[in-house]
């Protein structure tokens, strides 16, 4: 007999701008981003004129600001 063993990994992966904009768009945000961070409140950025055009980019933390 043949025994076959299956892993299973649980990964996180990253949000992308859009994303996070669609599923967290009420209340106020800290993104950062690879090399800069901005502003995400009440489902509008804040930030660089750029930043609104760059919904692409992986988010590397976000932080809920009271």
């Amino acid at each position: 007999k043949q025994k076959y063993v299956v892993k299973r990994e649980v990964v996180q992966v990253r949000y992308k701008v859009k994303e996070f904009v669609k599923k967290f768009s009420v209340g106020k945000y800290i993104i950062i981003v690879k090399g800069h961070a901005f502003a995400l409140v009440e489902g509008e950025i804040m930030g660089n004129w750029s930043d609104k055009n760059s919904l692409t980019r992986e988010i590397w933390s976000a932080y809920k600001v009271k």
